[in-house]
């Protein structure tokens, strides 16, 4: 549950810092400049629609697991759906990198801008995390409960993506003072006016990705405290 909130805390940067960045940042035209330019509330929906046509090739990879006897224990489902979350939110710092601030009308608008396929590639990669680590998520929290628990572990299961929610909102916010160099983060992976940006995605990749090596670090000592193993 602690690492489910690691990565709701990223994710849920899609409807708060990601929307900021793709509404600002990103040319959302389709095939270039003077084009139709599909608006920043559509990409909401890029995530859905990632969901409906991957699902069913999720369901049939587990399933044709199941009938091999070939079981993918759920701690290592956590960590790569944490890896995946991570590596879309690498795509985005080097989308973030691309970009230039500042017009000679408009120092705080960018001259030139990330393309849409940083953000669609992204939200992929963050749709592929979510399909390893949430749906399989909820039904392990009923396998792998005490019968008499599993209300309450349900419960707690769904609180961890409360505080997730609160806390990458929270972070989101921060995105202003960042930019003011109010805040200082401990590492610097952009490049010209664009490095705010990059450096704010890369808090992501480090949390994602460090949650879910750490996680298949803990899976032989998880497995151990397992009632069912085979899960």
């Amino acid at each position: 549950m602690v690492f489910n909130a690691f990565f709701w805390f990223a994710f849920e940067q899609a409807g708060s810092s990601m929307t900021i960045f793709t509404d600002r940042y990103t040319d959302t035209s389709i095939a270039g400049p003077g084009s139709w330019q599909m608006p920043t509330s559509w990409f909401q929906s890029v995530n859905a629609l990632f969901i409906i046509l991957l699902a069913p090739i999720f369901t049939i990879f587990w399933q044709a697991l199941a009938r091999r006897n070939m079981v993918v224990p759920q701690p290592v489902k956590i960590a790569l759906g944490l890896i995946f979350l991570g590596l879309g939110f690498v795509v985005l710092v080097f989308g973030a990198r691309m970009i230039r601030i500042g017009t000679p009308t408009d120092p705080t608008a960018a001259a030139v801008k990330a393309s849409l396929f940083f953000i669609i590639a992204t939200y992929f990669l963050h749709t592929v995390g979510e399909l390893f680590l949430s749906p399989t998520g909820l039904s392990y929290v009923t396998k792998a409960a005490p019968v008499k628990f599993v209300t309450l572990l349900m419960g707690i299961w769904f609180i961890s993506s409360f505080i997730a929610n609160l806390a990458g909102g929270l972070v989101a916010a921060s995105v202003k003072d960042i930019e003011d160099g109010k805040i200082t983060l401990p590492w610097s992976v952009g490049a010209g006016t664009g490095s705010v940006q990059a450096d704010f995605f890369t808090l992501f990749v480090v949390t994602s990705i460090g949650a879910g090596l750490l996680i298949l670090i803990l899976t032989p000592l998880l497995r151990k405290l397992m009632r069912d193993r085979n899960h």
